[in-house]
């Protein structure tokens, strides 16, 4: 009963004329038009801080408890501490998994909600949406196109999510036609945000001028400053998230690559870094701090920057072949930056391969949503 109270809650609005042209604007590999949105957002807006208090996160946790159960433990142990953690799952197999990865693990089994809902991967950062804040204190969601595929083809499932939490949740859901993945937005807070070149790159099929571009990501995410940057030579998302987080709004570490690595990496990084330090925020500009950019492994790419905050706990990459001394500097930076903050290694090595890491695999409910709503779908 709670499933199919979660899936037609998806029906509870109706398209408006301006947004279904929108929809029927997209190429046709689109999947299935969403049941319901509005474009419109009338209070003043913000993107809230990542490093800010949040009332839950949420885990796409299908793939992650056959493939990655350790880790799916670890996560759950050490965020239920500060949230409620909600693990998407497919059904009851999926739910026994996590259990018996959490009972193996010593983590109460108690601690997670799992809510059975179909969905296509598990990185839920990118496909999930990105919540706001109206000036009245009220949340809501914002849902960019989520063009991503695989092997098997496009995501529809990932892609219509948005919409299906906002309806559990109790708040508007807009759609912006701009095709975007979460982990390439990486913003302050405060107006300032920061994407590799690669967002300009997915939506050059919507033939927008710089200024139509920049217009949509001011109305929708209440962004002051843009700023592109290159992205990592080689790195399979081109997301920013691989080498870049804001701990605060006036604070951001970017990776720094290793001598060895080649020109062209190093030169593309030192580039962003560039950029992103000539930025104001209040007048002053951004302070940059570094950390290294782990090596790479059997040519996969590796982050430290790649971290997700819960209520004074921050999850950072770890790695068991990189020189610890490379680790001890890299929490030691941190720890450094957010002294009342609790920074917690976790071991990454199992995820190398699949391009992503603990951002990628997060996504917090800010604290001004209230996730009731959701937690009554959940068992």
């Amino acid at each position: 009963m709670k499933t199919t109270l979660f899936f037609a809650a998806i029906f509870a609005c109706v398209v408006s004329v301006s947004a279904q042209r929108e929809l029927d604007s997209l190429p046709k590999e689109r999947p299935a038009k969403r049941d319901a949105f509005s474009r419109s957002l009338p209070l003043p807006i913000r993107i809230p801080g990542e490093f800010g208090k949040l009332s839950a996160v949420l885990l796409s946790a299908n793939e992650m408890v056959h493939f990655h159960p350790e880790l799916f433990a670890t996560l759950v142990g050490h965020i239920s501490e500060r949230a409620p953690v909600v693990a998407i799952v497919a059904g009851p197999e999926q739910i026994l998994n996590g259990r018996e990865a959490l009972e193996e693990a010593g983590v109460d089994r108690d601690r997670v909600h799992f809510l059975v809902h179909q969905l296509d991967s598990m990185w839920i950062r990118d496909f999930g949406p990105i919540f706001i804040r109206r000036s009245d204190g009220s949340g809501a969601i914002v849902d960019t196109y989520y063009s991503a595929r695989d092997e098997l083809g496009s995501r529809p499932l990932d892609d219509q999510f948005p919409l299906v939490l906002a309806n559990a949740l109790g708040v508007q859901c807009s759609y912006v036609p701009i095709a975007m993945e979460g982990g390439n937005l990486v913003h302050n807070g405060n107006g300032l945000g920061v994407s590799s070149m690669k967002l300009i790159e997915r939506n050059r099929f919507r033939n927008f001028s710089g200024d139509e571009f920049t217009g949509l990501m001011n109305t929708y995410f209440s962004l002051k400053t843009l700023t592109f940057v290159p992205s990592i030579p080689g790195e399979q998302t081109g997301h920013a998230d691989m080498f870049m987080t804001f701990l605060n709004p006036k604070t951001v570490v970017i990776a720094k690559a290793l001598e060895e690595e080649t020109e062209q990496v190093r030169s593309h990084i030192e580039r962003a870094a560039q950029l992103v330090s000539e930025q104001l925020v209040d007048g002053q500009p951004v302070q940059v701090h570094r950390i290294p950019l782990p090596p790479r492994k059997e040519g996969s790419w590796r982050s430290y920057t790649n971290v997700f905050y819960v209520n004074g706990l921050m999850l950072v990459p770890s790695y068991s072949d990189v020189d610890p001394k490379m680790e001890e500097e890299v929490f030691a930076t941190y720890r450094k930056l957010l002294p009342k903050w609790d920074v917690v290694p976790i071991p990454a090595d199992d995820l190398i391969e699949t391009g992503g890491f603990l951002h990628c695999l997060t996504l917090g409910i800010p604290h001004f949503i209230d996730p009731n709503g959701l937690l009554e779908f959940t068992e």
